[in-house]
């Protein structure tokens, strides 16, 4: 496992996530940079996969992005609390049990919010579709117009062909 973890991460990316653990995940980091256990590489995978997949959002959806954050920054807590639970802290499945409560409502939310985008796309190209329906004749002449322009460029000749005679003409006759 760590061959292949390191044949998929630059060690520039793996200073990035060690970074973005210490930020966002205090307790994996102190697990990560205190551990030489096993469980250290899955947890070490885990953390790429996610902050990897974070980072897609991050400019193309800030909002979701920062959702995801505070999932991770809970899943973190509870990480913690699994941990002292781990080192006999019984004391700890009240606290454990609210916040895994937190993250899976957040992860109902996050899909309600994905179901509400979908919906405002469905709406918007049902506007289009019907706006497309009203133009029919209008969207026939521009893919027409399309089709002959590619046929026209598909067979004309290529670029200063045209100023020579034909194969079977000498050079110099008239045309």
């Amino acid at each position: 496992m760590a061959y292949r973890m390191r044949q998929y991460l630059s060690e520039e990316e793996r200073a990035e996530v060690m970074e973005f653990l210490k930020q966002h995940s205090p307790n994996r980091y102190e697990f990560l940079s205190a551990s030489d256990s096993r469980g250290r590489l899955r947890i070490l995978h885990r953390a790429i996969e996610k902050y990897r997949m974070m980072e897609r959002f991050r400019d193309h959806d800030p909002e979701l992005y920062q959702r995801l954050l505070e999932r991770f920054a809970a899943e973190d807590q509870i990480f913690a609390l699994l941990k002292a639970r781990q080192e006999g802290d019984s004391a700890v499945d009240e606290q454990l049990r609210d916040k895994v409560r937190e993250v899976v409502a957040s992860t109902l939310r996050e899909r309600q919010r994905r179901i509400e985008k979908l919906e405002q796309q469905i709406e918007l190209e049902k506007r289009r579709l019907e706006a497309d329906e009203e133009n029919i004749e209008r969207l026939v002449d521009m893919q027409l117009e399309r089709i002959q322009a590619d046929h026209e460029n598909e067979t004309a000749p290529p670029d200063g062909y045209r100023d020579r005679p034909p194969p079977s003409q000498p050079v110099g006759a008239a045309r």
